[in-house]
């Protein structure tokens, strides 16, 4: 028996943003993981400019055992608890745009 990995990268740009797109749809339904670039983030020059707050991989909850055995039994809370902390920071940071930086 032979033992190896695969990896599937496919990448889409949707006219408009728009994520409903045939095309854009067929290739999430593949390779399962999506990261969204954020040109707000470009702007910054933060590169690579993913934003973790919409960026998904569906095969979180597969790999989660070998985390928690291999590496933190806490992973998976720690993984919820830095979502949290990463969408309460995009949220501070809109409320700042809107009043204001001092």
């Amino acid at each position: 028996d032979r033992e190896g990995s695969i990896t599937i990268v496919g990448a889409v740009s949707p006219p408009g943003g728009d994520f409903t797109d045939p095309v854009t749809s067929a290739t999430l339904s593949i390779v399962q993981v999506f990261w969204g670039l954020d040109k707000k983030l470009a702007q910054r020059k933060h590169f690579p400019s993913i934003n973790w707050n919409i960026s998904f991989s569906k095969y979180i909850r597969t790999l989660e055992p070998y985390f928690e055995q291999n590496f933190d039994p806490e992973y998976g809370a720690l993984q919820q608890r830095m979502r949290e902390v990463l969408q309460m920071e995009d949220d501070l940071q809109e409320i700042v745009q809107l009043v204001g930086h001092f």
